[in-house]
């Protein structure tokens, strides 16, 4: 006889508790690596996929892993699975872009700029502002940037 979802749950309750802030820290059972295991009649689970089968309602993809700062957090709603992370990585990816100090990239590129310190839309700036015959290594210098860049920012600039 299988293990039922409501006496996982309180075994999870049974084991763990909150503490202010508004996370939840483990009592419970540890597996020889550290991790913390709920056993109910003989069958286990990590604590952290147990709490995220809670809050979701559906397996983890890949590791559980707590999604706020304290380590070892097992609070069902921080918990997340690979699908989650790429998600908010992909979100904090599509902010709006740095702003571009356009008299910065034009000083660099003509070599005026003693020691740029060009963010990345800058740097993307700069290679479309730069001659396409100007050779990479002294963009690069100008610019700030490895020969490796220029070369990849060339590429993604001239790709239609």
């Amino acid at each position: 006889m299988t293990v039922t979802m409501k006496e996982w749950r309180a075994a999870f309750l049974a084991r763990s508790r909150r503490v202010p802030g508004g996370d939840r820290v483990w009592c419970g059972a540890y597996a020889t690596t550290g991790t913390p295991m709920v056993y109910v009649r003989k069958e286990r689970i990590t604590a952290a996929r147990l709490a995220f089968q809670l809050a979701q309602g559906r397996d983890p993809v890949d590791y559980v892993k707590p999604g706020c700062v304290r380590a070892r957090c097992i609070e069902p709603a921080h918990q997340t699975d690979r699908l989650m992370r790429e998600a908010q990585r992909a979100a904090e990816r599509a902010v709006e872009p740095l702003p571009v100090d356009e008299l910065a990239v034009e000083l660099a590129v003509k070599g005026r700029l003693p020691a740029p310190r060009l963010n990345p839309e800058e740097k993307r700036a700069a290679v479309r502002l730069a001659p396409p015959t100007m050779p990479v290594n002294t963009l690069a210098r100008r610019i700030g940037a490895c020969t490796r860049t220029v070369k990849r920012l060339r590429a993604e600039v001239t790709a239609p």
